[in-house]
């Protein structure tokens, strides 16, 4: 019986991405699907200006992975080369043999463990913290690790100590250089600053924070204020820390499941997002931090991770155990649907991201090109994409060709509707100096919807988390690739299943 379920939802998979795979050309702008030959857990685009191609039609972008391997299979924190349409290309520049968008595997840096999470240092892109499934950070410095040979054992630049288990929560200071927060499994949250003077490259924690009762699922450090870091676990519990009393500010039951990730607006002081295993985003403002402003509900499945798009104020986006990453627009909360419509997500859904066959692990929003998401699955692939302009565009469709779409769109895709006209966002503006008052580059915060605190759901019946086939090709659709087939270099695949986090009852022990 078991077998026969399995297999059912198998078939429902591979039949739900030959969907997604048929209407690429009309979601996307640009879509790059990479095999790796083992899952990686973590993607994160450096945060570095892109750097020029031989093909001046493409610009190099930068991402750090790691491999999720078996048995006696060594592990490596990775460096990639995302070839990306230039953003301003030089057209006096012809290339007699024009190179696709594509990704490549430029550097591998040996490491002991499975890797949890990387994350770059914002003042020194090359330095980059690693989590492992060991209880020690890793520092590695990709420049100094290019010089060495990775064909022996585990040499990061740092050892950072304090912690007793693995875990996922890793966070650099956007202030203060080389300043690094952790949290893992062990209940505790611990914070080195790397540029102090280690003993053998060994370096013990400034202060260690040990307030959850449970797993720290994730911390992050205030976008606006230095002082100032966040903290959220299996406890339910967000924490908001002060870096100067080394005492938690507030603590809040904001979920009553358990707490995977925060998020801190990039440009207002007073906004964070939080993503929970009750299968909603939660949206607060820590002036009040007991009673959320809204939760976005669109996953059917526990939420892992919640970003907000560095470009655009009210965009952020998500992923759950649903196989889905949702992109969401927060200044369309409240606005009337059409009759049917509600059957495929609240207003705020703008878009869902279906290209991968098994659960997703991470993603990151690429600062540098605008609307373009990075994501890592368990079915062995990278996918670099960019949803196409008409989703979020203000261009008007002619109405006929809308119609159509949208009737073959919706019998085949659980995705909102791509060509309905949107206004354009607004990218980030600074926050305003009377930051005591709604700002007014965050207008949904000062819409009469958010006076009630309602709270909107989804429900589907896409409830399916099987590994599938891996992908081995790539689909772009800007300019030059519209519609066409991007061939990717094969590699053999080894599948390995998800290493879960420790089981909930006992990860505390």
């Amino acid at each position: 019986m078991a077998d026969d379920h399995e297999q059912e939802d198998t078939a429902v998979v591979e039949e739900e991405y030959a969907v997604w795979k048929k209407y690429t050309p009309f979601l996307y702008d640009l879509i790059i699907s990479h095999p790796l030959e083992w899952p990686s857990l973590t993607v994160h685009w450096v945060p570095s200006a892109p750097q020029p191609y031989s093909d001046p039609s493409l610009a190099v972008h930068k991402l750090i992975l790691g491999t999720h391997t078996s048995d006696d299979y060594p592990n490596y924190l990775m460096v990639a080369d995302a070839l990306l349409p230039a953003s301003q290309p030089n057209v006096d520049a012809v290339s007699d043999e024009p190179t696709l968008p594509k990704v490549e595997i430029s550097q591998k840096i040996r490491v002991d463990g499975e890797v949890n999470r990387a994350r770059c240092m914002l003042q020194k892109p090359n330095m980059v913290g690693a989590k492992t499934s060991g209880s020690e950070v890793y520092v590695f410095d990709c420049t100094k690790q290019g010089l060495k040979s990775q064909d022996g054992e585990c040499d990061p630049d740092l050892r950072l100590r304090g912690h007793d288990k693995e875990g996922y929560g890793l966070s650099w200071s956007p202030f203060k250089e080389g300043y690094l927060l952790s949290g893992s499994n062990d209940c505790k949250i611990c914070l080195w600053d790397v540029s102090a003077l280690a003993q053998d490259r060994v370096l013990h924690p400034m202060h260690v924070y040990e307030s959850h009762e449970s797993v720290v699922n994730d911390v992050s450090w205030h976008s606006r204020d230095e002082n100032l870091f966040g903290s959220v676990g299996d406890d339910c519990q967000l924490m908001i820390w002060d870096f100067r009393t080394n005492r938690a500010q507030q603590t809040v039951k904001v979920h009553e499941k358990e707490v995977n990730y925060l998020s801190f607006h990039p440009c207002n002081e007073w906004v964070l997002t939080t993503a929970s295993s009750d299968t909603t985003v939660g949206l607060f403002d820590m002036r009040k931090l007991n009673v959320p402003l809204h939760a976005l509900s669109g996953h059917t499945e526990e939420v892992f991770q919640v970003e907000w798009d560095p470009n655009h104020d009210a965009v952020l986006a998500s992923y759950a155990g649903d196989r889905r990453l949702i992109v969401w627009d927060l200044n369309r909360i409240g606005d009337e649907q059409l009759e049917g419509d509600s059957d495929d997500g609240p207003p705020e859904l703008l878009f869902q991201h279906g290209g991968h066959q098994a659960r997703i692990s991470d993603f990151s929003w690429n600062k540098e090109v605008p609307w373009t998401i990075s994501s890592v699955a368990e079915d062995n692939t990278l996918q670099v994409w960019q949803m196409a302009d008409g989703i979020y565009g203000d261009d008007d469709v002619q109405e006929g060709e809308a119609s159509d779409l949208r009737a073959g769109c919706e019998a085949d895709v659980r995705t909102r509707h791509p060509f309905s006209t949107l206004r354009r966002r607004r990218r980030c503006a600074s926050t305003p100096e009377d930051s005591t008052s709604v700002p007014d580059h965050f207008p949904f915060l000062a819409s009469p919807f958010f006076s009630s605190f309602p709270v909107r759901s989804l429900k589907t019946s896409n409830k399916v988390d099987l590994a599938g086939k891996l992908e081995t090709n790539g689909l772009a659709g800007e300019g030059k690739w519209s519609g066409r087939l991007l061939e990717s270099s094969g590699v053999e695949a080894r599948g390995r299943p998800r290493r879960t986090v420790e089981n909930r009852e006992t990860s505390a022990l």
